[in-house]
């Protein structure tokens, strides 16, 4: 029996609908990859902030931890799934030099960037972006902000800078 060819009238919704199908078969492919990823840089970050071995304080409770205790507050802003904060931990505060520097002279407070604590940290500073470092006294102002070094020694004078 020989083979007719459909019309084309007849193959058109056909192709369409294949057409819609693998768009959205991209889309959810695209939106898993994302949400995946996401998820594997979290669990990173988690890692990372772990390893660092530096309690953090709420900033609130922070301020009221140096007021007591005669030490600035160190706010690391930061977040969680983010590559370069991650970088941060693992390279600088995670340095054992650096975390004796913090434990010993400040309040460490590791503020996460889509919380709405960050947000409106930074939006008092007119400052955006992660990771942010800042030093503030026990009132909570600043008094510098620390620049983004993935250098633990370059990060260590920067944090002593003006300490006796």
């Amino acid at each position: 029996m020989p083979r007719t060819r459909p019309d084309k009238e007849n193959s058109a919704p056909s192709s369409k609908r294949r057409r819609i199908l693998r768009i959205a078969v991209i889309a959810v492919a695209a939106i898993a990859i994302y949400y995946v990823n996401i998820e594997v840089q979290t669990r990173l970050g988690r890692k990372a902030i772990a390893e660092t071995g530096l309690q953090s304080l709420p900033l609130d409770e922070a301020l009221r931890v140096a007021s007591v205790s005669d030490k600035t507050v160190l706010v690391n802003v930061s977040a969680v799934w983010c590559p370069s904060c991650r970088a941060l931990d693992r390279e600088v505060f995670s340095d054992a030099r650096v975390a004796e520097a913090i434990r010993t002279s400040h309040v460490y407070s590791r503020l996460e960037y889509e919380s709405a604590e960050a947000t409106a940290f930074l939006r008092e500073r007119d400052t955006r972006g992660f990771p942010n470092l800042w030093l503030l006294d026990a009132g909570g102002r600043p008094l510098r902000r620390i620049e983004y070094t993935l250098d633990a020694t370059a990060f260590l004078q920067s944090l002593l800078q003006g300490e006796s």
